[in-house]
C-alpha cells in the first residue's frame, strides 16, 4: 500500500511540474485604421503564458472600447473609459430661440383696426354727445391712441432690428463653434482638410473673443433701445389707459424680456470660465488622439478561448458607426495533459489452491492439493497521466498515450503498472477509454507440485510470484491542465 501511495504522489509531482511559469510576451494588436489584427494568423496562444490586447490608431474621445474575454473557465470584461465627446447643441439651441424670438414682430392690427373703425363711426354717434367739444375730444383721444401705437410699432421696429443683428450673429458664431466641435470630436484628427492642433485651438480662442466683444456691444445696444421703450411708456403713462395699448405695450415689454433672457444665456455659454473649459477639452483630445490603448494581462484558461470587441461611439446619438467582432483564437496544436482516477479491467489473475488430506494408514494423513474455480480477471482502481493531442476539426477529441499506477480489488491487494493509450472525449472535463499494458506480480501454480503430489504433510504454499503482464482496458475521468 505504502509503495502505491508513493506511485501516486510521484505522479502527481509530475503533473505540476509540467506546467511552466507564466510569461507575457506576446501582443495581440488590432489596428483599427485598417480593422485588421496584426499578425493574427501567427498568434499561438498557451495556457502557460498571458496576452495584451492592443488597440492601435483608435481615437478613445470618440469612440470607447470594450473587450470581453471568453474560455472554459472565465469570463472577463475589460471597459476602458475614455474622454467624453464635446456637445455642440446647447449653443445651437440657445441661437435657434433667440431667433424665433426676435423674428416674431408684436401684431398691432387688430389694435390699429379698432381705432380707425372707431374714428370712422364718430360722426354718426355725434348725436350721443351733449356739444361739439365732446365730439372733438373724443376725436382728439383716437388720433392721439393711432399715434401712439405707431410709436409703439416703431419701438417694437427698432428692438426687434437690433435682436435680429444679435441672433444672426450668434447663428454665425453657432455655426463655427459647431463645425470646429464636429472636427475636434471626429475619428481621424490628422486628415488634411483640417489638422487639428494647438494653432487651432488658438484660432478658436480667438474668434470666441471676437465673437463675445461684439455680442456684448450688441447687448448694450439692445439694452438702450429697451430702455427708450420703458421711458416712452412711462412719460404716456396717462395715455395708455386704453386696454389695447396697454396690451401692445405688455406684449412688447415680454418680447423684450424674453429675448433678455435668451441674450444672457448665451452670454453665459460663451464666457470666458466656460470657453476655458472647452479649451481645456479640445486639448485633451489633441493630447490623447493618438494614444494606443494596451489591455491588462489576459490569461486563456480553457481548451477553447475567444475575444468578444465592441468599438462604441462615445456620442449615442452621433452617426458614427459602431464595430462589433467576435475572434475564435487560433490554437497551433491540440496537445493536453492530464490526470485522472478510473477503473480498470485487466487479465492479470492469481492461481488459487486448496488442500484435502485423506487418511494413508490408520494413524496418519497425507493430503493433496486441488485447484480452485477462479475469474482469470481482474478489477482495479487506476489513476493515470495522459498526454495527448486533439482533433483538429473536432477539439472534443483526443487521443493520448498514458502511464500509471493500479490497485487491484484482490486478496491481497496487488499493485498494477498500467500504459497505454485511448481516446478522450470532452474539452477541460474529459471522459477517457484506454487500451493498456497491466504488468504486476501473480500467484502461479509452483512446478514442484502438480494435482497428483502427494505430500505427507499439508503445504504451507504450493505457488510462487512471478511477474506477468496483460492486456487491460480502463473508463475513467481526466482533468486537462
Amino acid at each position: 500500500m505504502k509503495t502505491f501511495l508513493l506511485c501516486i504522489a510521484l505522479i502527481s509531482t509530475a503533473a505540476l511540474y509540467a506546467q511552466k511559469k507564466a510569461k507575457n510576451d506576446t501582443l495581440l494588436i488590432l489596428d483599427f485604421k485598417t480593422k485588421k489584427i496584426t499578425e493574427f494568423e501567427n498568434f499561438k496562444p498557451r495556457r502557460d503564458r498571458t496576452y495584451n490586447f492592443q488597440v492601435t490608431n483608435i481615437n478613445l474621445n470618440v469612440y470607447k472600447l470594450v473587450i470581453n474575454k471568453t474560455d472554459t473557465v472565465v469570463s472577463t470584461p475589460l471597459d476602458f473609459s475614455a474622454f467624453s465627446m464635446l456637445d455642440p447643441s446647447g449653443l445651437a439651441s440657445l441661437t435657434n430661440s433667440l431667433v424665433h424670438t426676435v423674428s416674431n414682430k408684436v401684431d398691432t392690427r387688430d389694435a390699429e383696426e379698432s381705432f380707425n373703425n372707431e374714428l370712422q363711426g364718430l360722426s354718426e354717434k355725434s348725436k350721443q354727445y351733449a356739444s361739439i367739444e365732446a365730439v372733438f375730444k373724443e376725436k382728439t383721444r383716437i388720433l392721439e391712441s393711432l399715434s401712439i401705437l405707431e410709436e409703439l410699432k416703431k419701438h417694437d421696429s427698432i428692438l426687434t432690428a437690433r435682436g435680429k443683428a444679435i441672433a444672426d450673429l450668434s447663428k454665425v458664431y453657432s455655426e463655427y463653434y459647431t463645425t470646429t466641435v464636429a472636427r475636434f470630436n471626429r475619428d481621424d484628427l490628422s486628415n488634411n482638410d483640417f489638422c487639428v492642433n494647438n494653432d487651432s485651438i488658438i484660432a478658436f480662442e480667438r474668434n470666441t473673443n471676437n465673437y463675445r466683444k461684439k455680442l456684448d456691444e450688441l447687448a448694450e445696444s439692445y439694452d438702450e433701445a429697451a430702455e427708450d421703450f420703458a421711458e416712452f411708456v412711462l412719460n404716456q403713462k396717462i395715455a395708455i389707459k386704453d386696454d389695447k395699448l396697454r396690451g401692445t405695450a405688455a406684449r412688447i415689454q415680454k418680447k423684450i424680456d424674453d429675448t433678455k433672457a435668451e441674450i444672457k444665456k448665451i452670454q453665459s455659454k460663451v464666457s470666458e470660465e466656460n470657453i476655458k473649459i472647452v479649451l481645456t477639452k479640445f486639448s485633451d483630445i489633441i493630447n490623447n488622439a493618438s494614444r494606443t490603448y494596451t489591455s491588462l494581462p489576459l490569461q486563456f484558461n480553457g481548451d477553447k478561448s475567444k475575444l468578444d470587441i465592441s468599438i462604441i461611439p462615445q456620442d449615442k446619438e452621433s452617426r458614427l458607426p459602431s464595430y462589433h467582432s467576435t475572434y475564435l483564437l487560433p490554437k497551433p496544436s491540440g496537445f493536453y495533459l492530464g490526470i485522472g482516477p478510473g477503473l480498470y479491467y485487466s487479465n492479470l489473475y492469481d492461481d488459487r489452491f486448496s488442500t484435502v488430506g485423506f487418511a494413508a494408514t490408520d494413524s496418519t494423513s497425507n493430503y493433496r492439493m486441488i485447484a480452485e474455480k477462479q475469474s482469470r480477471n481482474e478489477i482495479g482502481l487506476s489513476v493515470l497521466l495522459k498526454a495527448g493531442w486533439k482533433l483538429r476539426r473536432c477539439d472534443k477529441i483526443g487521443f493520448h498515450g498514458t502511464i500509471g499506477g493500479g490497485l487491484s480489488f484482490t486478496d491481497p491487494l496487488r499493485l498494477r503498472a498500467l500504459y497505454g493509450g485511448g481516446i478522450s472525449i470532452g474539452e477541460k472535463h474529459c471522459l477517457t477509454l484506454d487500451l493498456l499494458g497491466s504488468t504486476g506480480y501473480v500467484d502461479v501454480q509452483s512446478n514442484t507440485v502438480n494435482e497428483q503430489t502427494i505430500f505427507t504433510e499439508r503445504p504451507e504454499s504450493m505457488t510462487v510470484s512471478v511477474l506477468r503482464t496483460k492486456l487491460a482496458f480502463s473508463i475513467g475521468y481526466l482533468f486537462t491542465f
